[in-house]
């Protein structure tokens, strides 16, 4: 039947049966035509479908026995051929007589005849040399490219899982080039986006992930690993280091290692592939030109001419030995090596991604939902069979990667896709929930990271649509919330910080999009600067000092320079919420513990921009009489100068001064003439005395004179400022109020006293006397001691303060008790009562 004069079928006989006598089709009525042809396509595709194997040389059933596939060599060409154009030519008729059911079985199944999907048995080496060696397994997978490409919105769920699937395994026994010459094309190995990480970050990052992996497997192979698994020093360096019998677990500091399982390598050991861009170091990816079309042949036809092309150059090869590299570089090209030259040639791989702007939406999800069902773990449905499919920890975050391809081609239509699926997914997978570390965590890493990354371009590339902004940055919580994943790994050496930090740059350097930002995104984006702000680099010397620069990729740096972008953008000037004062105390406080004092004081800084932004809100709000207004304002000021006074703790004197310095004129200003009387002794009383308290009683002892002495004196007078320059400044609102003025002005008198009643004796070092700690305490005695008379003499010339009382608990004889009991202001104490038997004259 159909037979050639050879007794084997022909292509041209193929299509004879399936396109019919078509003497016989036009006889009949146009109804029974089209039910004719249903009724034959249901009735000749699987024994089309056995004769495409039969080409092939795959069993019959593929999925019992995908690893014992026949490996023919160059001799599979014509079979090759013949299988490649009775299958397009199957599909394309079934595509034609819109018989979606079995186009998509078919599809399947022939997918399954690449032997690329499965539950593997054998390691990467035996399935890569099973591959390279069968051109007629090779042959189909460039009819599932083709097919895909042509009809990407007819394969449906399964056999979009079966694409990704097959484009998977290609990854993993790096079949898949990485890098293209020739600029018309782009690989699915490379990002349209700047990678987040610079090159020599990436590198350490790629380095201590494979650290980590080998680390996990033992570090040297077991004299107990299986057989099957290849060692040698050039197959680890392909393929991945071998099994060990007891491997070693890694974890993060933050996660019990007992709660996270050992890494076991199975029999096809995709555990080992972390790095999704690497490609096999030992073959030489050869630039090649571009086949030119052959519209006249079929692509089985390319597909064979191309074959023999390849075998000709490879038989004229060098026979002198004499020849110069460049001569012989293309003839001394790998199996594996050719083979991925050959299916790049004939293959467009990124189309399988750029094609995907064209499916209309229902379509469009379908590929997406098949995507990140193989993300999180599926299997693939042919006839009533279940095929499970595995991912390596690389493929999983190549998956990612196309998530995001596919997402941001398609950004026109995000807010069709994505609050139905994207967001589920990102949710789900970087919360911490139960299961989360069923897995090894140096297998979690790999896909995280593009996880992460892949959520923030999306993020900073949509972040100008109004309609999904708001949900994005919703979705950007799981980045910092306590119980993320992301927020486990913080303090791990596999941290993802940097990457969130060049993310959240992206983002905020478009300041017209931070525009369009609703309150609820304000408070996830500012979160995320928070978080980034805390999680900066410690820099470490010998004296616990600064020894050198932040990086520029440093997350402090980053939330810095947002920070600093946000408040001094003239677009941004009235939508910044007041929250960013959180923001900015949390970078003051990072450059305290990580050893940078220029990122405290440029905090500081910012919290003096803030504070400026204030007068003209708070005096608007008192022209206006909005006491609610009047009331958030002044919150809001506190803040600040709480922030302010934080700093005063450094053990920088830069920082200690610079703090210091801004909260006394902080304090000072207009704006706290609005600040509710309670706030303000509140300010006063807990605040600014403790601290300047605090670091008077610091400086002033010897084993702490570790400054230089113009320093000290510096640090000293702004503290004994902020003690006196405020109290004066809000003296007219505080004598309102009789006993605020009371407990506010004993306060001070406390703290002085506590200052001068100390003896030079107690400023000895190994019983020598410290001279230059004698100076100090005498020179800060004696400036106490002026502005303690300055402040007496304004509260008698006020009347506040008499020299004689017959109320022991006026304040008056409370002030002169207080002296009285001071020593060192014995010699000034009668001056001072003189002064106020004459003022009451």
């Amino acid at each position: 039947m159909g037979e050639g004069a050879e007794g084997v079928m022909t292509f041209e006989r193929w299509k004879d049966i399936l396109r019919g006598d078509d003497h016989k089709v036009s006889e009949l009525p146009t109804s029974c035509s089209d039910g004719m042809r249903q009724l034959i396509a249901e009735n000749v595709w699987m024994p089309i479908l056995s004769a495409i194997r039969g080409f092939w040389s795959v069993p019959n059933d593929p999925a019992l026995d995908r690893g014992n596939l026949n490996r023919s060599g160059m001799l599979g060409s014509q079979g090759a051929r013949l299988g490649m154009d009775l299958s397009l030519s199957m599909l394309r008729g079934l595509r034609n007589l819109s018989r979606l059911d079995i186009f998509q079985d078919l599809f399947v199944r022939l997918c399954l005849c690449t032997g690329l999907i499965g539950d593997y048995t054998n390691d990467s080496v035996e399935r890569t040399s099973s591959f390279v060696e069968s051109v007629e397994r090779q042959s189909a997978v460039i009819v599932v490219i083709k097919i895909s490409t042509e009809c990407a919105d007819l394969i449906g769920l399964e056999g979009w899982k079966s694409v990704f699937s097959i484009l998977l395994e290609l990854r993993d026994l790096k079949l898949i080039v990485g890098n293209y010459s020739h600029k018309s094309r782009r690989s699915l190995l490379i990002e349209t986006d700047e990678d987040f990480l610079r090159p020599d970050t990436r590198r350490e990052w790629e380095m201590c992930v494979v650290k980590e992996c080998f680390e996990a497997t033992g570090g040297k192979k077991s004299s107990k690993a299986k057989k099957s698994r290849r060692g040698g020093f050039f197959n680890t360096l392909i393929f991945g280091p071998p099994s060990p019998s007891s491997p070693v677990n890694v974890g993060s500091p933050t996660v019990s290692s007992d709660d996270i399982p050992h890494l076991k390598l199975s029999e096809h050991g995709k555990e080992e592939l972390m790095l999704w861009d690497d490609s096999a170091p030992s073959d030489t990816e050869d630039e090649y030109t571009v086949m030119s079309n052959h519209t006249e042949l079929s692509l089985g036809s390319i597909f064979e001419k191309l074959l023999i092309q390849e075998n000709q150059t490879f038989q004229d090869g060098p026979v002198t030995g004499l020849e110069t590299f460049e001569d012989t570089q293309v003839l001394q090209m790998s199996p594996r090596a050719r083979v991925r030259k050959r299916l790049e040639i004939i293959c467009d791989f990124s189309s399988v991604l750029l094609e995907t702007r064209f499916l209309d939406i229902t379509d469009l999800k379908i590929l997406l939902k098949a995507l990140i069902d193989l993300i999180h773990g599926t299997f693939i449905m042919f006839g009533h069979s279940k095929l499970p499919i595995v991912l390596s920890p690389a493929s999983e975050a190549l998956s990612e990667v196309w998530l995001c391809e596919i997402t941001l081609k398609n950004r026109d239509r995000i807010g069709a896709i994505w609050e139905p699926m994207l967001k589920d997914h990102f949710m789900s997978k970087l919360r911490k929930d139960g299961d989360v570390f069923t897995k090894p965590l140096i297998c979690i890493i790999p896909g995280l990271e593009k996880r992460v990354t892949g959520l923030l371009r999306i993020c900073y590339h949509n972040i100008h649509r109004k309609d999904v902004n708001s949900q994005l940055l919703e979705t950007l919580e799981c980045l910092f919330s306590p119980d993320g994943i992301v927020h486990t790994l913080s303090n791990s050496s596999l941290n993802l910080n940097k990457h969130i930090a060049e993310g959240l740059w992206r983002i905020c350097r478009d300041v017209d999009a931070l525009n369009l930002i609703d309150n609820q995104g304000w408070d996830v984006l500012l979160g995320l600067v928070q978080y980034c702000a805390s999680q900066g680099e410690r820099l470490y010397s010998p004296n616990e000092e600064r020894a050198g620069v932040l990086c520029d990729d440093d997350p402090a740096l980053q939330a810095f320079r947002c920070i600093h972008l946000m408040l001094r953008s003239h677009e941004l000037r009235d939508a910044v919420p007041f929250r960013i004062v959180h923001s900015i105390r949390a970078l003051i406080k990072s450059g305290e513990q990580n050893n940078c004092p220029k990122l405290s004081i440029a905090g500081l800084d910012l919290l003096s921009l803030l504070h400026a932004r204030l007068q003209s809100l708070i005096s608007r709000s008192s022209e206006n009489k909005n006491e609610d207004d009047i009331i958030f304002w002044a919150n809001c000021w506190l803040s600040i100068v709480e922030g302010m006074a934080d700093a005063s703790n450094s053990k920088y004197p830069n920082t200690r001064q610079h703090s210091i310095s801004m909260f006394t004129d902080s304090l000072v200003d207009r704006h706290g003439q609005e600040i509710p009387m309670a706030d303000l002794c509140r300010l006063l009383n807990v605040v600014c005395l403790p601290m300047a308290q605090s670091r008077i009683s610091e400086l002033t002892q010897s084993e702490s004179m570790n400054f230089e002495k113009d320093e000290v004196m510096i640090e000293l007078e702004l503290c004994i400022s902020a003690i006196f320059k405020p109290f004066l400044h809000y003296l007219r609102r505080l004598s309102a109020n009789p006993k605020d003025l009371e407990t506010v002005w004993l306060s001070m008198i406390s703290v002085v006293s506590e200052l001068l009643n100390q003896e030079a004796e107690h400023n000895s070092v190994d019983g020598k006397s410290n001279k230059m700690s004698l100076e100090h305490l005498n020179a800060t005695k004696h400036l106490a001691a002026e502005h303690l008379r300055n402040a007496i003499t304004i509260l008698i010339s006020k009347g506040m303060i008499v020299r004689e009382t017959t109320n022991i608990d006026d304040i008056s004889s409370l002030t002169w008790t207080a002296i009285d009991k001071v020593p060192y202001l014995e010699k000034y104490s009668q001056d001072w009562k003189d002064s106020a038997t004459l003022e009451a004259d």
